[in-house]
């Protein structure tokens, strides 16, 4: 069955939508969503009615659906105000508008309802099957030999094809050739769990992030943001600045699992391998080992075993990969539900090591609870004892709390070693060198975990503050204001902005960063915009130095933070006062741990760096 309109043909079977013959590229739900408008042969098509047949179990809101309509639209290059092909119905849903031309020996049926008294569709394909069945028995028996050397033929051909043209694609892009794996779609009783989807997609990442001859694979981070399918798979691609976009799309049903996946070519979308693989439904994991190999050969990519899967239970690896996203939000909010989740992914899989190794890191942040980091990492490595990213969390908890940086760098090398790929461990190490006032090692470790995970707000706002360390200030100008764009709330990237401003003389945007970061946390309580208002008059009033008088005033009267009250004193060239405050939070330790971490290195002291107290103080906080 194929429908035709206009330039257009969609192909139910093959789930593709052609434009004068050529693919063009659409997500799984939207096309779903552009067969049911069709099928209903103009008729109105409720907003109910299509959110119950695209997404069954679970709820979500028009929102969702006005998204992809607004995909179909520019796709086919309609227009809201004069539809030629998706007409809106005011307050009832949509409406497919242009005649259809329907080529095939059976005519549609509508996927959405039946009138009382009709056959339901399963009934009607089902007897249309049967009937095609007796003609083409009748037809093709003489003939079966002929036949089965065709289909045998194919069978032997048509990889060979595929590889053929995926070779052509690769070589006429040229090299380097990275791959972007986009979120799997579901369809089916699975379906109701966008992380399910994510999680393979990791689960892919993972095969290949270590075969890397020639083909570079785009991080998680980058792909969150593709989980609802409202961008095209090539404008995706083109966006992470990849080769090729992998998509998926997990089918199941009373007769097994079906996993169809499609390599794409982000300049124009067309598909240079496409591959069906089915199977038993309940470990979607053995045809994700079929896909892998596959996929490996359609990108000549060999000579190397698969990796084991981190779990082979779906919803234990989507309650990892949720956490894995909270936690890198990095905010207190996010931290807790990451333990949640992280202890949700456990409960589903108990032997599940690299999850014990997550909640390790979410403990390492907890004030009150790091102490059962180490117990999370011993479990992790006791499940898996050459997992790299158990030692990483052992590392984190000796750096950050214990003080032991030359333990800290020990268990972060051993990490690398294990985990060559793991981008958090580069960036802690990066953090242990810059304890030691290794700034230089620093920097080029911290680019190593930059380079791992390019779209990780967390590893480019530290590179930024390890070139502000380094007094690089330009380069972690610039990196400061990638990390903004990346994620515009994130409150250290405009601190750092601030500070780097301030060293830079450029003291009217570090003042706009400074009430920026006012606007963001509210900790002045519900009177932050008023004393946003009021730092902004005291520099109005005094220059610079009446902005850090009253910024040291502020703190004294709400925060009493010993750290924070010195650095400003230090930036006025008070350094009598900036010693005796600093000397406070060497002694209460109230400010926290992490930000005593590169307390010596920060240039706002550099006025202090001769004096013999300050040193000791130094060689005190090493030592520690």
């Amino acid at each position: 069955m194929i429908y035709e309109f206009g330039r257009f043909q969609v192909d139910p079977v093959q789930s593709v939508l052609l434009c004068d013959g050529v693919p063009m590229q659409l997500s799984p739900k939207a096309f779903d969503t552009l067969l049911i408008l069709i099928e209903h042969g103009g008729a109105i098509v409720g907003k109910d009615e299509l959110r119950t047949a695209l997404w069954p179990d679970v709820y979500v809101d028009d929102n969702n659906l006005t998204q992809y309509i607004s995909l179909l639209r520019r796709t086919l290059g309609d227009d809201r105000q004069s539809p030629r092909y998706i007409q809106t119905v005011a307050k009832r849903g949509y409406r497919f508008c242009c005649p259809v031309e329907r080529r095939g020996l059976v005519e549609p049926v509508s996927v959405i309802g039946v009138a009382k008294g009709e056959a339901s569709a399963p009934e009607v394909y089902a007897e249309a099957a049967r009937e095609r069945g007796s003609n083409w028995r009748r037809m093709l028996f003489p003939r079966a030999g002929l036949v089965l050397a065709a289909v045998v033929a194919l069978t032997m051909v048509l990889p060979l094809l595929q590889r053929v043209r995926t070779a052509y694609a690769m070589r006429h892009i040229g090299s380097p050739v990275s791959v972007a794996v986009l979120p799997y779609e579901f369809s089916g009783r699975n379906g109701e769990g966008s992380f399910a989807g994510v999680a393979l997609a990791d689960d892919l990442i993972r095969q290949f992030s270590d075969q890397r001859a020639g083909v570079t694979v785009r991080p998680l981070s980058a792909i969150y943001r593709y989980s609802e399918g409202t961008v095209s798979p090539a404008a995706a691609a083109e966006e992470l600045g990849a080769t090729f976009a992998v998509v998926a799309r997990v089918e199941e049903g009373p007769g097994g699992t079906v996993l169809r996946a499609s390599l794409l070519n982000a300049k124009d979308g067309s598909a240079v391998w496409t591959q069906s693989f089915k199977g038993d439904a309940q470990d979607v994991f053995v045809l994700q080992d079929k896909l892998c190999e596959s996929l490996a050969a359609a990108l000549s990519i060999g000579g190397r075993s698969p990796r084991a899967h981190i779990t082979r239970n779906l919803a234990a690896y989507g309650a990892f990969v949720r956490g894995r996203r909270q936690w890198n939000l990095r905010t207190s909010e996010g931290l807790y539900e990451s333990v949640d989740s992280f202890d949700e992914a456990i409960a589903a899989d108990p032997q599940f090591a690299l999850a014990y190794a997550a909640l390790a890191d979410a403990y390492a942040f907890d004030l009150k609870n790091w102490r059962l980091a180490d117990a999370m990492a011993q479990k992790a490595l006791a499940l898996d004892p050459k997992l790299g990213e158990a030692h990483a969390s052992l590392g984190l908890v000796q750096m950050l709390w214990r003080r032991d940086s030359e333990a800290a760098a020990n268990e972060f090398k051993t990490a690398i070693r294990l985990s060559p790929q793991y981008a958090s461990a580069h960036q802690w190490y990066a953090d242990n060198f810059a304890t030691r006032a290794r700034l230089l090692e620093a920097v080029e470790e911290m680019r190593k975990a930059a380079d791992l995970d390019p779209d990780s707000v967390p590893i480019n706002t530290e590179l930024a503050r390890i070139l502000y360390l380094a007094h690089e200030f330009g380069p972690a100008r610039e990196q400061a204001q990638r990390a903004v764009a990346m994620a515009p709330g994130c409150v250290e990237a405009h601190l750092l902005l601030h500070d780097v401003y301030i060293q830079m003389g450029d003291f009217d945007r570090a003042i706009a960063e400074f009430v920026r970061v006012e606007q963001l946390t509210g900790e002045t309580g519900p009177n932050s915009a008023a004393q946003a208002d009021r730092l902004a008059e005291a520099y109005a009033a005094g220059g610079i130095r009446g902005f850090w008088a009253a910024r040291i005033d502020h703190l004294k009267s709400v925060r009493e933070d010993d750290y924070l009250t010195a650095k400003y004193l230090a930036l006025e060239g008070r350094n009598e006062d900036s010693l005796t405050a600093l000397g406070r939070a060497m002694e209460s330790r109230k400010q926290g741990k992490v930000l005593i971490l590169f307390a010596f290195e920060e240039p706002a002291f550099d006025g202090l760096r001769q004096d013999e107290r300050f040193q000791r103080m130094t060689d005190f906080a090493r030592e520690d």
